[in-house]
């Protein structure tokens, strides 16, 4: 490292502690978002000087490289490069233009971002739940495996997650009653995550409009009115199940064209079915199981051979969409929590489309985490509460506890103060 590059990182590391200390100390997570901060800037580093750039991180800082050099030197390098794409490497190239090429600045703005995210998630969870949820929310966020790892890379995980989660915030001040900040910051987020990807912009900012408009109108429309809505809603889904036996092919053949090319050179293929659904209802019973296994896969009966990162991951992922299932059955505001939950599932089955190898499955259902972590605060709360007290109830029935928990012992005599009424 040039000792000029080591003098700007020390002056931003220190400014990103600064800002999110001024951040942590409004909301509440100043030592949750330090700490957040800290492990990112440490691991981001940690990995960069022991294994370089990896990944696609080599992509983008290559391609960041030529942005910069053919913006400073007005020649271009020829390569192309997706608009789909473009967002991260074009920021990078703004960095390498205003600092030099220096990746270790890029990994430090990822780190705020994601810091940022957890700020955003952790403040969202506050304004439906409670304090204590909150910090659930953001604690789980923070310490989810593919949270800690892909966001300390030199890519754009980051930045879209916080794209993200600031549309969650938006649809919680929508569903609120806050529909001017709701609604630009919801427009807003969507339109900077199309550069960055547009695939999740058109999942999560698309159908979080819909939704939170749906939602809006069902609260100003009449019982009966809904009750007409949902059965021509039922109706309409019910034609378009007779009429998808004419297009469910066109749909399979596609899926299985994108999941070939991901399956080429891939250290960890997902091995497909080969059948051919005969009907729509096949065709529907495939998809179910092909949302299930990217939700929740790699399953342990296919552990044999996958690396120690992917059992991780696959082991939290079950942890986490089995707190989220208590949150909602247990929350007491359960049609918002609902309603900021239901894009997770949206982002899920986007993951159908590129189920080609489970290195692209475990990087890209990272980006449902936000949408399912009140609920999964929620829920983590129940079960702390019910560890306590049946822990609790165990020491008070164990005589030989009872000391430990100060009401004496066995063939002890209680003193009087112990024993007289209160």
């Amino acid at each position: 490292m040039q000792f000029t590059e080591f003098i700007i990182v020390i002056y931003l590391v220190i400014g990103a502690l600064w800002f999110v200390d001024f951040i942590g100390s409004r909301l509440g997570f100043r030592v949750i978002l330090i700490g957040v901060l800290v492990a990112h800037i440490a691991l981001s580093f940690t990995l960069y000087f022991l294994h370089g750039l990896t990944f696609d991180a080599r992509n983008y800082d290559q391609t960041a490289s030529e942005f910069a050099y053919a913006v400073q030197f007005g020649e271009s390098t020829g390569n192309d490069f997706p608009l789909r794409k473009a967002g991260w490497p074009v920021l990078l190239s703004v960095v390498y233009l205003t600092f030099g090429h220096f990746p270790l600045i890029g990994l430090l703005i990822n780190a705020i971002f994601i810091t940022l995210a957890v700020a955003v998630v952790g403040w969202t969870a506050k304004d439906v739940t409670n304090l204590k949820t909150s910090k659930y929310a953001a604690v789980i966020f923070a310490l989810f495996p593919a949270s800690l790892y892909w966001p300390s890379l030199l890519g754009r995980e980051a930045v879209v997650l916080l794209l993200l989660s600031l549309i969650l915030r938006a649809m919680a001040w929508i569903i609120s009653g806050r529909h001017r900040a709701g609604w630009s910051l919801l427009v807003a987020a969507t339109l900077l995550l199309v550069p960055f990807r547009l695939e999740m912009a058109v999942a999560a900012g698309v159908f979080s409009s819909i939704t939170c408009a749906v939602y809006l109108i069902a609260r100003i429309m009449s019982r009966k009115l809904r009750l007409v809505g949902m059965a021509l809603a039922l109706s309409l889904a019910t034609f378009s199940i007779f009429l998808a036996n004419d297009i469910y092919l066109a749909i399979e053949n596609y899926l299985r064209a994108t999941r070939s090319d991901l399956q080429v050179g891939a250290n960890l293929p997902i091995n497909l079915p080969t059948s051919t659904p005969n009907n729509i209802l096949e065709f529907m019973l495939l998809r179910f199981a092909d949302l299930g296994q990217v939700s929740l896969g790699p399953t342990f009966t296919s552990w044999s051979g996958t690396p120690l990162m992917l059992r991780v991951d696959s082991i939290s992922w079950s942890l986490l969409i089995g707190f989220a299932i208590v949150g909602l059955f247990l929350a007491y505001n359960r049609l918002r929590i609902l309603l900021l939950t239901s894009p997770a599932l949206l982002l899920l089955s986007v993951n159908i489309t590129i189920m080609g190898n489970w290195g692209t499955v475990i990087r890209l259902r990272l980006m449902a985490v936000p949408f399912l972590c009140i609920a999964a605060a929620i829920g983590f709360s129940f079960a702390h509460r019910t560890v306590i007290q049946v822990a609790r109830k165990h020491l008070e029935r164990t005589p030989s506890a009872r000391l430990w928990v100060g009401q004496g012992s066995v063939g002890t005599t209680p003193s009087p103060r112990a024993s007289s009424p209160r």
